[in-house]
């Protein structure tokens, strides 16, 4: 899988830092042509390993005519399957009828344990808890040492890799990804998967087929900058933009071909999303600390009230009702 390798409101101060120092810190010799390729760069950072479990910082920002969600977290791999998340979500959401404007400011914490994950958030002075079970293999693997395999499975999505920018520390690239043929990777190692075992599909065929077919000749863009010496990811950020609209504006035309169906406020949704919302990822990979490991605190285990829902991934999701 590929490491998508970010900052809140310094987050943008890092962004802007990084930028800052690639494009003015740079010599005139430095400021030449770079005499790097750009795919040998690309199969370089994605094979560096740092040697610790590095935590960091993830940003997912979400814009949209009515809702605004920052989510901001450290997330640090303990394992190849173990997991831990401690961070907070913002969420402003304007009432089109009222226009009245409801703010949530939320911590919480992710533990992941295998196959299964537990959620943790406060809202008002009461922390919950929510256990997820069955995630599908992608995530549960994501922590796992890339190697020669994963990157042979992965560079025929690569569409191209141009390096923007060099200095004596940092190497700027920008990778264009093929998202059908991302797309459809993803369902042929859910299937593959599928026929080994016993349990049930992750993702349904239908919807990834759907998937496959709205994002047709989209790119997935993202923009990565690594270490110049170790190849190691400083920074990676990806904006999800074109692909979500994509798939919301190709559902919509299935609709208006009759092949699905679906409800008022679900286009409402979709044409929200198809034509004016954005949606942009972010990921800063810090400098180790000796020691440091996120866990979630006692305090918080104790006093979580444990939710009465359970979701289970194990069963395939469904796609919309055909007509």
């Amino acid at each position: 899988m590929l490491k998508l390798p970010v900052p809140k409101k310094w987050k943008t101060a890092c962004i802007a830092l990084a930028s800052l120092t690639l494009l003015m810190g740079t010599s005139p010799a430095q400021a030449e042509e770079s005499q790097t390729d750009g795919m040998t760069l690309f199969k370089e950072a994605y094979l560096a390993e740092p040697e610790s479990n590095r935590i960091m910082d993830l940003s997912i920002d979400f814009f949209g005519p009515e809702a605004h969600l920052d989510l901001d977290a450290k997330m640090q791999m303990l394992t190849a399957k173990s997991m831990c998340w401690d961070g907070r979500a913002s969420f402003d959401f304007t009432n089109p009828d009222t226009k009245e404007t409801t703010s949530l400011n939320v911590p919480f914490y992710l533990d992941m344990q295998d196959n299964s994950l537990t959620f943790y958030t406060k809202l008002g002075d009461q922390w919950s808890k929510l256990g997820i079970q069955g995630l599908p293999a992608e995530l549960v693997s994501s922590g796992q040492a890339v190697n020669e395999e994963s990157l042979a499975n992965l560079l025929p999505m690569v569409k191209s890799v141009n390096i923007i920018k060099e200095t004596d520390k940092l190497q700027a690239m920008q990778v264009k990804l093929d998202a059908s043929k991302l797309t459809q990777f993803v369902k042929d190692y859910d299937a593959k998967k599928e026929a080994t075992s016993t349990a049930a599909p992750n993702l349904s065929p239908e919807l990834l087929d759907s998937l496959i077919s709205y994002v047709q000749g989209q790119e997935l863009v993202v923009d990565w900058i690594v270490d110049r010496n170790t190849h190691e990811t400083i920074t990676t950020s990806i904006d999800f933009t074109p692909l979500m609209r994509a798939y919301a504006q190709g559902a919509l035309d299935a609709m208006a071909k009759g092949k699905v169906t679906f409800t008022q406020d679900q286009i409402k949704a979709l044409e929200s999303l198809g034509y004016f919302s954005e949606l942009k990822f972010y990921l800063t990979t810090s400098a180790p600390v000796q020691g440091q490991v996120l866990s979630i605190p006692k305090d918080v285990r104790k006093a979580a009230a444990q939710s009465p829902f359970m979701i289970d991934f194990s069963e395939s999701l469904t796609p919309p009702e055909k007509k």
